[in-house]
């Protein structure tokens, strides 16, 4: 709470206006289990979640810290675009979601603590402080179903190259504003030293958010830069609140890029071991943990949907098309008698609804090079 209360005293003074299951590449040794969620059955998840404390378990990992990536900020306070165009999920469902995950973590003997991480991002048209707020109140929902032994905590993958600083600090402020529980800010420092930030940021705009909670800073990079933004980030934080981060490890991506699919991941494949080792060092003290993502994508369709050439399957698609051609005549039709539609207003709050590139498996080749 102290922490919140200082981060929002330094909103003021800075200000707020800137100038089927797919079986994924194991994590090495010693790395907790993260995920891009791209499916919220509850099944699914609670075998999710029984599988990763059995290998938590196997580990001997003191703790795990997981993030359930929900992906971006939907039209609704509180829902989510899952990552990679999944679909979108509602509160309740994104509720039902995690606790099942929770649930089958618990259920599992010997499995060690977990720091859960209920998390979004600061990516698209609606990121505010409305959503930040239903974020926070999810957040407590979630942490009053999960069973015991199991700490629940709000996420954002904050990065400068998504979103402003005003409406990220407004996301960050609406989530204090409805929970105690800390921000765990898990995203892209993109504050190299010496060099201007992203987007209008200032580097005490990007304090001001790692210094609302916890952070799990993303460690991607193998030649080194994003220990050395990180450290620089601390020595920021130091001055303007007069304490370190408070961080819970770090985030690498070796899964998500493993696949399947495999991605293209020359230079942001950093390991796990390394990444702590590095992160260490830019902080002048030891980092407690490693958290590695990968993708929960939804299952294959089942195989009668596609059926053999010539089978049920080849017949229901030849169906399927003629009644689209059918129906899209008969809607041509129906204008040219009517005449011509008119034209919808503007989306609500900037335009229309995108999704992020996920950091590393889906930068693009400008970034990797810049960056490198």
């Amino acid at each position: 709470m102290l922490a919140a209360l200082t981060f929002l005293a330094g909103i003021a003074a800075v200000g707020t206006t800137p100038p089927a299951p797919v079986t994924p590449a194991p994590a090495p040794a010693g790395a907790a289990h993260s995920w891009y969620v791209g499916d919220l059955d509850p099944g699914r998840l609670q075998a999710l979640g029984a599988a990763d404390a059995d290998r938590a378990r196997a580990e001997r990992l003191a703790r795990s810290v997981t993030v359930l990536d929900l992906g971006d900020p939907d039209v609704a306070p509180g829902s989510s675009q899952l990552p990679d165009h999944r679909g979108t999920a509602s509160p309740g469902q994104t509720r039902e979601a995690v606790v099942a995950f929770a649930r089958g973590w618990v259920a599992t003997p010997g499995a060690p603590p977990l720091l859960l991480v209920l998390g979004t991002s600061n990516y698209g048209a609606y990121v505010d402080g409305a959503h930040g707020a239903a974020w926070g109140r999810l957040t407590e929902e979630v942490a009053t179903a999960v069973p015991a032994g199991v700490e629940v905590r709000g996420g954002l993958d904050a990065e400068t190259t998504y979103a402003g600083p005003r409406v990220t600090r407004a996301f960050a402020r609406g989530y204090l504003g409805a929970t105690r529980r800390p921000l765990v800010d898990f995203g892209d420092c993109g504050c190299t030293p010496g060099q201007a930030l992203a987007g209008g940021w200032t580097r005490a705009d990007r304090a001001a958010v790692a210094a609302a909670g916890a952070v799990l800073p993303q460690q991607y990079r193998t030649n080194g830069v994003d220990a050395a933004r990180w450290g620089s980030l601390e020595r920021d934080v130091r001055r303007l609140y007069g304490h370190p981060l408070d961080v819970l490890g770090v985030l690498t991506e070796v899964r998500a890029c493993a696949g399947p699919p495999a991605r293209d991941c020359a230079g942001i494949d950093l390991g796990p071991d390394e990444a702590v080792a590095r992160l260490s060092r830019a902080l002048g003290r030891p980092v407690p943990a490693a958290s590695d993502i990968g993708y929960l994508a939804p299952p294959p369709p089942p195989a009668a949907a596609t059926g053999a050439a010539g089978g049920p399957g080849r017949r229901t698609t030849v169906v399927t098309v003629v009644a689209l051609v059918a129906t899209a005549a008969a809607a041509v039709g129906l204008r040219a008698r009517r005449g011509p539609r008119r034209r919808r207003g503007p989306r609500r709050r900037g335009g229309p609804r995108r999704t992020r590139r996920l950091v590393g498996p889906c930068q693009d080749a400008a970034r990797q090079s810049e960056d490198r």
